[in-house]
């Protein structure tokens, strides 16, 4: 993977908890599109939320992601996690 193709849209950094997405706590919207992490160079393996089972929602690489991003450019061919409809239409806490 190579991180410098990232556009920093955040899309990798939401989860699904109640059928709404969520942003990780440490997401920072920086305007223009662009979003930073509070905690980019320690965030792995670190808990970000709290998944419906209440277990911790972990923060991985985009290497080891199971799931695939709307418009990201280090997609894959993984199942994206959610579509760009949801995106738009998301109601994030």
């Amino acid at each position: 993977m190579k991180e410098e193709k990232c556009i920093r849209c955040g899309k990798c950094c939401y989860y699904f908890k109640y059928n709404l997405l969520h942003k990780c706590r440490f997401l920072k919207l920086l305007g223009n599109n662009k979003t930073e992490c509070e905690i980019y160079d320690m965030r792995l393996d670190k808990p970000v939320g709290v998944g419906e089972d209440f277990k911790p929602i972990i923060c991985v690489g985009r290497d080891v992601s199971k799931n695939d991003y709307p418009g990201c450019p280090l997609n894959s061919g993984k199942p994206l996690l959610y579509t760009e409809e949801q995106w738009q239409n998301q109601k994030s806490v």
